[in-house]
């Protein structure tokens, strides 16, 4: 297990480079990077890949 670490935003960081720091800073963060990885992983297998959340994500402040 790995140490937790600060994030530190940086100017023009790229987003592996933001995966990866997000994936120190706390559990969630390090659920992030391991979903990054499999995802890196799954593209360069050729499979299709579907990103879909669950209904409790989506902001019903649109209906009357």
């Amino acid at each position: 297990m790995e140490n937790v670490h600060d994030f530190k935003w940086e100017k023009g960081m790229s987003v592996k480079s933001l995966a990866n720091q997000i994936g120190m800073v706390g559990f969630q963060g390090s659920e992030l990077a391991r979903a990054s990885n499999i995802i890196i992983k799954m593209k360069k297998e050729g499979v299709k890949i579907f990103f879909t959340f669950t209904s409790n994500m989506v902001n019903n402040s649109w209906r009357a």
